[in-house]
């Protein structure tokens, strides 16, 4: 007769709530314990029922969802959990731990496993065993997450703690006993005691096969409840809102008073729309950092010379910048006290060979000797022939070099020394003689920001 009159009860209750959920779609969460009557001292079972009521969610349970049911009965305690029975598609128990608070005051049930439907009538059940210590009453409060589920609504959550307590009758026999004597006459009906207290529900049966489902009832009455707020986003001038959402503006948030709500910004709406949060105030500016130290070229490093923080070098072929004061004695490299600020160049390709010298003038023969009969004895080699005139002087290869000057953030100048690039045929002839152009200088900063007149 107790699991009639809770199903009834969960009937009533469903029907309750389907005028406020038909235009919800959130979970509408039920919460459910039974029996609601225990005898104080004793440890009774208990079951708390988590039932969904919205016929119109399509919302699912996510993995980590998790359901709190608490005890606000004075002198009540939750002892060891028992099992947990679910009556839902796609998910079982095994998908679902129970945890009790350290004060027994508590139950954490959380899902885990996949997004799953929580459709109507779909319930989670936990038993667990209840002991009262006084004759007390209360009740049961759940709580759910806020995102997809409603504030949830109790039915047959209270809990009573009842003492039955009994006395024998204290008979008085004296040792001696006399005769018998006659039998006295009828006495009259005493008066009718009051009616006794119910006796404890007797423990719960198995759980019967489920029914199928029946069919929907018709919806009931809209409540007169405001409707609730949903957090709609940031305010989009196309969207129309509705009373109730909820959109964020500059860092504030308003709440829509109206419905069709369109094109009007939240915060000159006058009375469309409500200021929530207001957004803060922004922060005092910062302090100014502190000045970098300045930085100054002083040449080619040098072992004896002592630099300071900033103090820029040449060093072969590449400039660096030491990073301390008092740096003596340091070879720079890119490390602690020193760091690269421009590496030398690669060496520039091998020019071509130069064109060979013109062949000098042969020499003025020599004499031819007299005729003989007799050959002569071979003659003397004659001298050499003198030196045949010098070549004419190949064309000269002129090269310039131009200073690029570039302003720093300081107010002084990055100067850049660059050698301008031969024209195509002395660039070949230069290839041919084997001549290669210097490496291009390393930059220097001066030291003052006035800019010579020669400057480029």
């Amino acid at each position: 007769m107790l699991c009639s009159g809770i199903h009834l009860t969960v009937i009533l209750a469903i029907a309750s709530v389907l005028g406020i959920a038909e235009s919800d779609t959130r979970i509408v969460p039920l919460d459910a314990v039974a029996p609601s009557v225990f005898q104080t001292g004793l440890t009774s079972g208990v079951q708390f029922t988590l039932l969904e009521a919205n016929p119109n969610s399509p919302q699912q349970l996510l993995d980590g969802d998790q359901f709190t049911f608490g005890l606000n009965v004075a002198g009540a305690s939750i002892v060891p959990l028992g099992a947990i029975t679910v009556n839902g598609t796609g998910f079982s128990p095994a998908n679902f731990t129970a945890v009790l608070s350290a004060d027994s005051q508590q139950i954490v049930l959380t899902y885990h496993g996949p997004a799953v439907s929580f459709g109507l009538g779909g319930s989670i059940t936990l038993s667990a065993n209840l002991l009262l210590s006084q004759g007390t009453s209360g009740f049961v409060t759940l709580q759910t997450p806020r995102e997809r589920l409603q504030t949830p609504q109790s039915f047959a959550a209270s809990i009573s703690g009842v003492s039955f307590e009994s006395q024998s009758a204290n008979l008085d026999r004296s040792a001696s006993r006399g005769p018998v004597g006659v039998a006295g006459p009828t006495g009259a009906t005493g008066a009718q005691e009051p009616r006794g207290l119910t006796g404890l529900s007797g423990p719960e049966g198995p759980q019967g096969v489920n029914g199928s489902p029946g069919a929907v009832g018709p919806a009931g009455p809209a409540g007169g409840g405001a409707p609730g707020m949903v957090y709609r986003a940031a305010w989009n001038p196309a969207t129309v809102y509705t009373t109730g959402d909820v959109v964020s503006v500059d860092g504030s948030s308003y709440v829509s008073l109206v419905s069709n709500n369109t094109g009007l910004a939240p915060a000159s709406s006058g009375n469309q729309s409500a200021v929530l949060v207001q957004a803060g105030a922004p922060g005092s500016r910062g302090a100014t950092g502190a000045t970098g130290a300045p930085v100054s070229f002083q040449g080619t490093w040098s072992g004896a010379t002592s630099f300071s923080t900033g103090r820029t070098v040449f060093f072969n072929g590449s400039s660096y910048i030491s990073l301390s004061d008092a740096n003596l004695g340091n070879t720079p490299s890119n490390g602690v006290p020193w760091a690269l600020l421009a590496a030398q160049g690669s060496t520039g390709a091998t020019g071509a060979a130069g064109f060979a010298g013109a062949t000098g003038a042969t020499g003025t023969a020599g004499a031819s000797g007299a005729a003989s009969i007799v050959a002569g004895p071979a003659g003397s080699t004659g001298a050499t022939g003198a030196t045949g005139a010098t070549g004419a002087t190949g064309a000269s290869v002129t090269i310039q070099m131009i200073d690029v000057w570039v302003p720093t953030v300081d107010r002084r100048w990055l100067i850049l020394p660059r050698y301008t690039q031969p024209e195509k045929d002395l660039s070949l002839l230069l290839q041919k003689l084997r001549i290669e152009l210097p490496a291009q200088p390393p930059p220097r900063i001066t030291s003052s920001a006035s800019l010579p007149s020669t400057s480029v």
